[in-house]
């Protein structure tokens, strides 16, 4: 692919060129149209010199030494000229002259001739001598037309002399455009010099204003790549940090069985050791949610669609684990309730909601998990009779791996983490606020 510095040296020379060109046209064709009647002027003013000179000769009666004078001093003339009397007689012409007329038009003024040697331009006078004896001459001078080609082409050379002069110096544009593109180079190793240790954003400082977009979004990519790969060192230190435990606690549970001297004590160390993996494999199961919702921010499709099937689908999957802690599970809910936004992360989203209620209540209790549209968008929220949260701590409960202490399970402090973070993608609002008869309310608010 060609570079840049080479396109722009290439448009620039060519540019530089064409303007030359342009110029060297101009010129000839100007000096070409002002020359003509400046070589014209110079063939009347040489026939009216000679008209003067003729009528004192032909006073004196001595044109034939006038002609003499000329052939002796062996001037070379710009010009040739002849003089004829009245009667056609030539009395005298100039050195170069032909013996016969310069041109063929007896006219006044100007004419072009074809002689031996090419094309003439010709001009043709009439005068008359002075005294009694009054003679008539007919006067042409002549210029070759060639000789005015010559000098048009001398003439536009010498005036091109100084662009011609400024060619050599084409070397200075290479070197302002690699002085020019110095902000790239500087980009590129500023680019260049980035791994995933070091995403920080280029400095935009230097950039020109040309490529400003280019780098702003170069920029918005580093971000982006410096959160993906945040994203999966915190998935990796919240695998490290919930996994270590649970699977430490159901290795000891299995090593006593193997050690237990009786079958009820082996039952009893197995019976641990299953819930241990129970719980961990629902450990695990939400942090592959936290790891899989968060890159929905970037991409995430909105749908229209009811809410009260996927809410009772939610309840139904939940209820025999609630029965088997002794709480009571229900759905309150007016009807259709549409919501435009991701179906699997709002089931995902009510889920943990009703799975962080049955883990806090512990034994027995109530959850009642109710759906209504309002002005201001679709409410969800759902009630239980568990312990509640002090004011003072409810703001920490979104925070990953922090869990309240209560009659319930201690929890993995992931499961309203999830909650807030799918809020935050629909837009919508999370709160909290204890109930007056006892227990926990939990709100979201889509828009």
């Amino acid at each position: 692919m060609r570079s840049i510095r080479s396109r722009l040296v290439l448009w620039v020379v060519g540019l530089v060129l064409l303007i030359w060109t342009l110029m060297v046209s101009l010129t000839w064709w100007s000096v070409s149209i002002e020359i003509h009647p400046v070589f014209d002027a110079q063939l009347a003013q040489a026939a009216h010199m000679l008209a003067a000179t003729a009528r004192h000769e032909s006073e004196e009666r001595d044109l034939d030494a006038f002609v003499t004078d000329l052939h002796a001093q062996g001037y070379e003339y710009p010009v040739v000229f002849q003089i004829w009397s009245a009667q056609d007689r030539l009395l005298l012409r100039g050195p170069g002259a032909p013996p016969r007329p310069l041109s063929k038009m007896m006219e006044p003024g100007y004419s072009n001739s074809q002689l031996n040697d090419g094309l003439w331009r010709v001009f043709t006078l009439y005068t008359s001598g002075s005294g009694s004896d009054r003679q008539v001459f007919r006067i042409q001078v002549a210029g070759k037309i060639e000789n005015r080609r010559r000098l048009i082409e001398k003439f536009a050379v010498n005036a091109l002399k100084p662009l011609l002069l400024l060619l050599p110096f084409s070397a200075l544009i290479w070197i302002g455009i690699n002085r020019a593109l110095k902000p790239l180079q500087w980009i590129t190793d500023q680019i260049a010099c980035r791994d995933q240790s070091n995403l920080e954003v280029v400095s935009t400082t230097r950039v020109p204003v040309e490529i400003s977009v280019l780098v702003n979004e170069i920029n918005a990519l580093l971000i982006r790549l410096r959160a993906s790969l945040d994203r999966y060192s915190q998935f990796a230190a919240n695998a490290a940090h919930e996994l270590r435990t649970p699977l430490a606690g159901a290795m000891a549970q299995l090593q006593v069985a193997l050690q237990a001297d009786s079958d009820s004590q082996q039952r009893r160390a197995l019976d641990r050791t299953l819930e241990g993996l129970r719980r961990l494999n629902h450990r695990v199961e939400q942090l592959l949610t936290l790891a899989r919702i968060e890159p929905e921010r970037m991409r995430l499709q909105l749908e229209s669609f009811d809410l009260s099937p996927v809410a009772a689908q939610v309840v139904a999957d939940l209820i025999p684990r609630a029965l088997s802690k002794g709480i009571e599970l229900s759905l309150h809910t007016a009807g259709p309730v549409h919501l435009k936004g991701n179906r699997e992360l709002v089931e995902i989203l009510l889920g943990n909601l009703l799975d962080n209620s049955i883990t806090a209540m512990g034994k027995g209790g109530e959850a009642v998990l109710c759906l209504e549209t309002a002005n201001e968008g679709v409410i969800i929220s759902l009630q239980d009779s568990g312990p509640g949260i002090p004011q003072a701590l409810q703001a920490r409960v979104f925070e990953r791996h922090h869990s309240l202490p209560g009659p319930g399970d201690s929890g993995y402090g992931l499961g309203l983490s999830i909650v807030k973070v799918i809020a935050e993608i629909h837009s919508a609002s999370v709160t909290l606020d204890n109930r007056p008869e006892g227990g926990l309310r939990v709100t979201v608010r889509f828009p």
